[in-house]
């Protein structure tokens, strides 16, 4: 009896060759569309995965368009998490730049607004929206969480917080 050959599914392993790269551009930007919010999006997530692919050679288990595609996708991943991990800065409203000199008179009234103003800022910005409406902008309670779209409850529970949480940094100042 003969020995019967055995079929492996593998795949052919090859280089990718940057030249055909070309050739799977269409369904790149097809892919990326479906990830991205905009048409410039995916035009740049499709760049920069190209970018990366073809900074040095690649071996290719299979076809060229599906480890493309892959690579697509892992890079679309990277950059949200790249993204998500940046802190965000919110400037502060023009109208907090003015302090009222009756209310606090004197430099050391505008040293202290300074202070104040700069650590509503570190606020998380729920906390920092909260205390902005009712305290800097005078809004009620309820007009304030009809306006940040919450419940009157939740601004009060926010402003609260806001407070405990700008107790130690202004006794620190």
């Amino acid at each position: 009896m003969s020995p019967i050959p055995l079929r492996t599914a593998v795949a052919r392993v090859h280089r990718l060759d940057p030249e055909r790269v070309g050739d799977h551009l269409d369904k790149l930007h097809a892919v990326a569309r479906t990830l991205c919010s905009s048409r410039h999006e995916a035009e740049d997530l499709v760049q920069d995965t190209l970018e990366i692919v073809l900074r040095r050679p690649r071996l290719v288990r299979g076809d060229d368009a599906s480890y493309l595609i892959r690579a697509l996708h892992n890079t679309a991943i990277s950059n949200h998490r790249r993204r998500q991990a940046r802190p965000v800065t919110v400037a502060m409203p023009e109208a907090l730049d003015a302090w009222d000199a009756a209310v606090t008179p004197g430099v050391e009234g505008a040293v202290m607004a300074r202070e104040v103003l700069s650590a509503v800022g570190r606020l998380p910005a729920p906390l920092r929206d909260a205390m902005l409406a009712v305290h800097v902008s005078g809004l009620t309670c309820r007009d304030a969480a009809r306006k940040l779209g919450v419940r009157e409850g939740t601004i009060m529970s926010r402003c609260f917080r806001a407070r405990a949480q700008l107790r130690p940094l202004l006794e620190a100042a």
